[in-house]
């Protein structure tokens, strides 16, 4: 399990390796939560896609992403919020071996 760094802000976006994957992570605060738009290899694969606590993100081994991701709340069961990203509520990323278990 592989965390991601994130800062507290309303609109963000990094690009990370994942599993051999070059991936463009893009995070964004609308007014009823936050969503996710994931690009891999230049192409895009998920768009505005909530982000819930505890939730997988990805979900769909016919998307052909390896692993999937998730948020955590460590203090409760919150869904995140732009504030507090990167303190309170954590991106993680599953391997594909650490899904199967």
């Amino acid at each position: 399990m592989l965390e991601m760094s994130l800062s507290p802000l309303k609109a963000q976006q990094f690009t990370v390796g994942l599993a051999g994957q070059s991936c463009l992570i893009r995070l964004f605060q609308m007014p009823n939560g936050l969503y996710l738009d994931l690009t891999v290899e230049g192409k895009p694969l998920l768009q505005g896609i909530p982000c819930l606590n505890m939730s997988r993100l990805v979900r769909y081994g016919y998307l052909g992403f390896a692993g999937d991701l998730f948020f955590s709340d460590r203090e409760g069961t919150e869904d995140p919020v732009w504030s507090q990203l990167g303190d309170r509520f954590r991106l993680f990323y599953l391997t594909a071996d650490e899904l199967n278990v």
